[in-house]
């Protein structure tokens, strides 16, 4: 019974919270969007807009260069055919997300 309970109470927070984040379309725009969404749902002053700001610029930079690194490490581990593949991998899905930012404007 207990089990049941903290079951539903956890699916029932968890969903309200999903439900405060950002939705698919949103996560993963560009910088600015995100900018402009949280200072909407938040309405925040100009100045913790700017703040904000700067917090989601060094968040860019730092996923960016974990990105570039794991990405060589990656190909530290592979075979030459299997970093064909992958480089090829890599650029259908810069596409596919330069396609889905299209239809974001």
């Amino acid at each position: 019974m207990y089990l049941k309970t903290f079951f539903s109470a956890s699916l029932l927070i968890f969903s309200a919270t999903a439900l405060a984040l950002p939705t698919d379309d949103e996560m993963g725009t560009p910088q600015s969007h995100k900018l402009e969404w949280i200072s909407k749902e938040l309405q925040l002053t100009p100045d913790q807009a700017s703040k904000v700001d700067v917090v989601l610029k060094e968040q860019h930079a730092k996923f960016k260069a974990i990105h570039e690194e794991s990405s060589t490490r990656i190909e530290a581990i592979l075979t030459p055919e299997q970093i064909t593949k992958w480089e090829k991998i890599k650029a259908e899905r810069q596409e596919k997300r330069k396609e889905w930012r299209k239809h974001l404007k």
